[in-house]
């Protein structure tokens, strides 16, 4: 396969309930427009923020309607946050 024809893709996995309300509330044809979209946020969040960041988003004390606040605001959430261990990603 050419190099330009590589496209490169994510998979995670979700519980089934996730898959089921996922399936219910996202049309057809739009799944991957809006994780692309979610994806694109989050690396700009982590531009701004650093990786600090990450820790009150992987515990849901930030969720995804805080994230353009945090791009507005400046990263206090994120100073306020541990720091990340960049061997295994622990707190």
């Amino acid at each position: 396969m050419a190099t330009e024809d590589y496209i490169p893709r994510k998979a995670i996995p979700v519980t089934p309930e996730q898959m089921k309300k996922l399936r219910e509330l996202i049309p057809f044809g739009f799944h991957g427009l809006v994780f692309r979209a979610i994806i694109d946020d989050l690396i700009d969040v982590l531009e701004r923020c650093g990786p600090e960041i990450l820790i009150p988003i992987v515990k849901r004390k930030m969720k995804l309607e805080k994230w353009s606040n945090v791009i507005k605001e400046g990263s206090d959430e994120a100073r306020n946050t541990p720091q990340i261990n960049s061997k295994d990603g622990q707190s």
